[in-house]
């Protein structure tokens, strides 16, 4: 194990197989049949819920069949912060499914227990969840507060959907939570679950694990925006970094959900778009980086901070659930 890598990812090396490219053939077999079918048949239900729900809520009145096309297709003809949250329904749906449905391919395929792709401890460990949460919760905050003090370009806090119907806003509300909390979920399974420990049976490098993890995660939200995508890989290294210290993906379930919402709810996006054909388009996005810099740098690199400092402190390592059994510990 090279020198830059000074600890054993407990969470990965329960993964270690000595035939490994068999379960992977296997598990390539499998994975078209129990997820990705699956996937894209919730998909197009999560587009059928979505167009019912603007209908039964009287948001649109148009033809429910072009609703739903353009729902099923993500194309923005209704704005608004409950029109986001209606196309993020498919999403959902697809990626949970895709998920779990990863999970059982993966487990069948390497002949190892369900629980095993989610954590190396003994059990699920909801507290981590919850501590996790509530410290992205306050970076985030911590975050965009200083932004504001130092430039009020970029993301700010915005609060318009609180201004709807009262029934929209319950239902805004009910709904994005769920939506939020599974899709993130599902994203944790995807990228730091299911692509880590896969990748570490074939390439030893921690570093390497989770650049890969990385990556994926941020070019699997088809982001085409610079700025964006560097936070989104940003984000991922951070994510996939919590999930193989602390022994399994609760920890980076609670940041990821957190980070979700907090978008949702908190942050208005909506003047970062740039008019299509603008020639200093790319200029103005690395312009605005330079005023973002709180989102997109040092967010991340706190995720990482108050992980580390949870897990060199015994009394936070207890308080927290972190078992010391999953966590990486020092290697040799």
């Amino acid at each position: 194990m090279n020198r830059f890598w000074r600890w054993r990812p407990a969470f990965l090396e329960a993964h270690r197989s000595r035939k490994a490219w068999l379960g992977l053939l296997r598990f390539m077999l499998a994975w078209p049949v129990l997820a990705l079918l699956p996937a894209l048949l919730a998909y197009l239900i999560g587009a059928f819920i979505g167009a019912w729900l603007l209908r039964g809520l009287d948001i649109l009145t148009l033809d429910f069949w072009m609703v739903f096309r353009n729902v099923f297709h993500d194309r923005m003809i209704f704005g608004g912060a409950v029109g986001d949250l209606i196309h993020g329904i498919p999403d959902a749906g697809g990626f949970v499914t895709l998920g779990i449905g990863t999970v059982l391919a993966g487990s069948w395929a390497y002949r190892t227990p369900l629980m095993s792709w989610i954590t190396a401890a003994p059990r699920f460990r909801w507290r981590l969840v919850v501590w996790g949460f509530a410290c992205c919760a306050a970076v985030f905050a911590g975050g965009l507060v200083l932004q504001g003090v130092i430039s009020h370009d970029g993301y700010h806090p915005d609060f318009g959907w609180a201004e709807d119907k009262p029934r929209v806003i319950a239902f805004y509300l009910t709904v994005s939570v769920l939506v939020t909390v599974l899709q993130s979920s599902a994203e944790e399974v995807l990228f730091r679950g299911s692509l880590m420990r896969q990748g570490w049976m074939f390439v030893r490098n921690g570093p390497v694990i989770i650049v890969l993890s990385a990556s994926a995660f941020a070019l699997a939200h088809r982001e085409l925006d610079p700025p964006r995508l560097l936070q989104l890989f940003l984000a991922g290294l951070a994510f996939a970094w919590v999930a193989m210290r602390s022994g399994g993906i609760e920890w980076s379930m609670g940041m990821h959900a957190a980070w979700n919402l907090a978008f949702d709810f908190i942050t208005d996006r909506s003047d970062l778009s740039l008019r299509r054909g603008d020639h200093l388009g790319v200029v103005s996005q690395w312009e605005r980086f330079a005023t973002e810099w709180a989102v997109f740098l040092v967010l991340p690199l706190l995720l990482i901070v108050t992980t580390e400092l949870v897990l060199r402190a015994p009394r936070l390592r207890a308080m927290v659930d972190l078992n010391s059994n999953a966590a990486a510990e020092p290697g040799p």
